[in-house]
């Protein structure tokens, strides 16, 4: 399981201790991220989804920036309908 603190505590406080090893690895995220604009991260996700599938765009750029997956997956999704 993957997550920020917040989302692994939750989870974890709902489905009890995880069973065998855990591995955390601790990151220290993007500076890049907070200094993004919406319209800069759609271009970005726009830019992508030119040669890349909606899951591979959001990937991609969450790599790039550091900002959730999730969140850029949403955005790409909304994005690419816009465009149909």
């Amino acid at each position: 399981r993957r997550g920020r603190l917040a989302e692994l505590a939750e989870h974890y406080a709902i489905a009890g201790p995880p069973k065998g090893e855990v591995t955390v690895v601790i990151g220290a995220g993007s500076a890049k991220a907070a200094t993004l604009s919406t319209e800069e991260i759609d271009e970005l996700l726009r830019d992508a989804l030119a040669g890349s599938s909606v899951r591979d765009a959001a990937a991609q750029i969450a790599a790039e920036t550091g900002l959730p997956k999730r969140e850029l997956y949403q955005r790409a999704v909304a994005l690419s309908q816009q465009s149909e």
